[in-house]
């Protein structure tokens, strides 16, 4: 059935942001430095400031990535934990319910017969 609000999955992983954000910023800084006529020594300077812009931006950008994988993670840990909990609580009431019903179906089979 169709969905309206279907999610729709690309490819786009964090990796892929960071890549993005990373190289927008080389080719913007790049860009702007050889398009504007500036002194040889201050082109430099302006090259070394945007290397270090984009390297500090690129870092704060990995930072952020590791911290959400990092929470989804644990998130997904803790899930598994509930789920494995649930299911052992389920399978030990199931355990100790079984019996106790099989053994009431064949005593109310045995009284019918008798």
């Amino acid at each position: 059935m169709y969905n309206d609000r279907e999610e729709r999955d690309y490819g786009v992983t964090a990796g892929h942001v960071v890549a993005g954000v990373v190289f927008g910023a080389a080719v913007g800084a790049t860009l702007g430095l050889i398009l504007a006529p500036r002194a040889g020594k201050e082109t430099r300077r302006m090259i070394a400031e945007s290397g270090e812009r984009v390297r500090r931006q690129a870092t704060d950008a990995y930072q952020q990535a590791s911290t959400n994988v990092n929470d989804m993670v644990s998130r997904g840990r803790a899930a598994v934990t509930r789920g494995r909990e649930a299911f052992q609580s389920v399978r030990d009431r199931a355990a100790e319910e079984v019996p106790r019903r099989v053994e009431s179906a064949v005593d109310d089979v045995r009284s019918e017969f008798s």
